[in-house]
């Protein structure tokens, strides 16, 4: 090693700015590896809602001065029920009613003969009013046994040729099984709807006296799975025929798959789209997630398809006839991740100016507006804002280092930008896909408890159910009626026309409440 006295000035400087260059390296790596711990922990342990403290949603207005100044008085009062009194103003408290469908008992309480004698003057009470109060009572489910009896007749001539006469069998959705409509749709809305595994409803059955493995459940939903396929083609063609899909996915474990390890990820695709009247979700289990299942799911759609920002879409929205819209919801939680973990820019800025986009996207949901009219007021109004929220990004890429959060933030929305203007061109795309996400949101919860499929078969048999329940629900159906009345229905539609009226985007809530006679 050379002695420094032997080093030149030029060559000492050199050294030091090596160094430098170095240290520099190091710090901005440091800092890198850090924040991406911190995002770790924040995910793991943070809370979930990207929402603004009221006072930091009060300033994100500034960057939309003309639309703050032109607003009318403040409306709050009205939305949070407030009761005005003399020196303040304070919530209706109380808790909400008892719904006036249910099946209600009266208990009278009065007093006794003696008690209606006034103590001073020995006249009659007078009856001056009464006072009520209601309290909710619990009744256990009950089961009954159904026993189907059909008599058997023959003839004891010579001549009979007939042999015994019986009444024909009752036609069943499942043959051969102890199952009834009410006991299906009890257990899969249970499943699919309250995400409780089969293995626990085995238990409760058992508390019943019932014996009721949960191999034969797992069974009964492969077996609706195969008698709703023609339900569920009519579900895929309505799907289509409409121009807006929004499209989101999420894992799953499936422990036999050909090929496969027991732990590797399988995926569950959900697809939320149909008349904005009857809306139609479809769950579809793949074992993989790659474009070719997608090319031939959206081979005859013609429409805008809103997704996140996962690479696999980009070639799907660059088919014929598709246009890719984007979610800003994505751009700003990367955001919000960033000034979470990284706190020293009070401000936000760039939160604040998606929250005005979102500010004035609740506008339009709250105003009814008609497609002419939602594409004049984003054009006006969202427009440069969205021109503002780039340009601003763009000119903080020049300083920030590409792998900090708040660099990926940036690089993630400019890569986006192309699918993120397109809300402001088509009146009828949502400005995000949380709607999607909040459709898989019940796989995901049901996925915590009962952490796997077994088979293939009933993993899509899983898909098929959850399509059938989340479409109901969707279109304002109670999930056990519906699915009562599917099943009791579905043996005798033989005809397309049949099967229409079934769907459970057709299917209206008063006809169910008229066919089981609901109050």
């Amino acid at each position: 090693m050379k002695h420094l006295n032997s080093f030149s000035k030029e060559e000492l400087i050199q050294i030091i700015q090596n160094n430098e260059k170095d240290i520099q390296k190091i710090t901005s790596e440091r800092n890198i590896y850090l924040q991406e711990l911190l995002l770790l922990r924040y995910r793991q342990f943070a809370q979930k809602s990207e929402k603004l403290p009221k006072e930091e949603q009060l300033q994100a207005w500034l960057f939309n001065e003309t639309e703050t100044h032109s607003k009318e008085k403040d409306t709050d009062e009205e939305r949070l029920n407030i009761i005005k009194v003399s020196s303040h103003k304070r919530r209706k408290r109380g808790r909400k009613p008892l719904p006036s469908n249910l099946p209600a008992e009266e208990i009278i309480h009065d007093l006794s003969e003696e008690e209606k004698i006034c103590s001073c003057c020995n006249n009659q009470l007078k009856k001056i009013g009464e006072d009520k109060s209601e309290e909710l009572e619990y009744i256990p489910a009950q089961l009954k046994i159904i026993r189907h009896i059909r008599y058997k007749y023959s003839c004891s001539c010579d001549e009979n040729t007939s042999g015994v006469i019986t009444p024909p069998a009752p036609v069943k959705l499942i043959p051969k099984s102890f199952s009834t409509p009410s006991l299906l749709a009890h257990v899969m809305v249970s499943k699919f709807c309250d995400a409780l595994p089969f293995y626990r409803q085995e238990k409760i059955f058992k508390r019943f006296g019932i014996d009721l493995p949960r191999s034969t459940m797992c069974n009964w939903a492969v077996k609706i799975h195969e008698k709703t396929d023609s339900l569920l083609e009519l579900m895929e063609e309505e799907l289509k025929n409409e121009n807006l899909l929004l499209i989101d996915e999420t894992t799953v474990q499936v422990l036999k798959e050909p090929g496969k390890s027991a732990q590797s990820q399988s995926y569950m695709w959900a697809f939320v789209g149909g008349n904005k009247d009857s809306p139609v979700i479809l769950y579809k289990y793949r074992e993989r997630r790659t474009t070719h299942f997608l090319n031939e799911f959206l081979d005859n759609f013609r429409g805008v398809m809103l997704t996140d920002g996962y690479e696999a879409y980009d070639k799907i929205g660059q088919l014929k006839g598709i246009t890719h819209a984007g979610c800003w919801a994505h751009v700003r939680r990367k955001f919000f991740e960033h000034y979470e973990i990284d706190p020293t820019d009070s401000e936000k800025p760039f939160l604040k100016i998606i929250q005005t986009l979102y500010g004035i996207e609740k506008e339009i949901r709250e105003s009814f507006l008609s497609s002419d009219e939602i594409l004049r007021k984003r054009q006006k109004e969202s427009g440069p804002i969205v021109k503002d929220f780039f340009n601003r990004i763009i000119e903080k890429s020049k300083t920030i280092p590409p792998k900090s959060s708040l660099g990926k933030a940036i690089h993630y929305a400019l890569n986006q930008k192309h699918k993120l203007l397109v809300f402001l061109e088509n009146p009828q795309t949502p400005i995000d896909n949380n709607f999607a996400e909040n459709i898989i949101r019940p796989f995901v919860v049901g996925r915590k408890n009962w952490l796997f499929s077994d088979t293939m078969k009933g993993a899509h048999a899983s898909a098929a159910i959850y399509s059938i329940i989340q479409t109901a629900i969707l279109n304002g159906l109670e999930p056990y009626w519906y699915l009562r009345y599917l099943f009791e229905k579905l043996p005798f539609a033989a005809h397309l026309e049949d099967l229409e009226k079934l769907l459970p985007n057709k299917v209206k809530q008063d006809e169910l409440k008229k066919y089981f006679g609901l109050p």
